[in-house]
């Protein structure tokens, strides 16, 4: 009986865990703009990184993609740069003293 009851929650575990795609498509409909005020990067969290951004009085996370293609425009992020990525937009923009300095489309390779 017991057996039967673990296999119905490993059942349960695998049909309502979030994979990587779902999480992704989900951040992808949020937007994102306002003030960079932290960077984060977990190398040991295979390589995590995370951006605070600070928008009126509420501080978002943004998980930057951990794809090697986009390391060029995590290493020009700056604290006080200024960024925007719109809900169900794939553009992302850096902006410092009110010019755009850089910009990119960030794909999740996910459907």
């Amino acid at each position: 009986m017991k057996k039967k009851y673990y296999i119905l929650f490993l059942v349960y575990l695998v049909l309502t865990s979030c994979n990587n795609c779902e999480f992704n498509n989900r951040r992808n409909l949020e937007d994102y703009s306002g003030i960079v005020v932290e960077k984060k990067y977990y190398e040991w969290d295979h390589g995590t990184k995370i951006l605070f951004i600070k928008s009126g009085d509420e501080i978002k996370k943004f998980f930057f993609p951990t794809d090697y293609s986009y390391d060029v425009f995590w290493d020009k992020i700056e604290i006080r740069d200024s960024i925007s990525k719109v809900k169900n937009e794939f553009d992302f923009a850096i902006y410092r003293g009110g010019e755009q300095i850089d910009s990119m489309v960030v794909k999740f390779n996910c459907r």
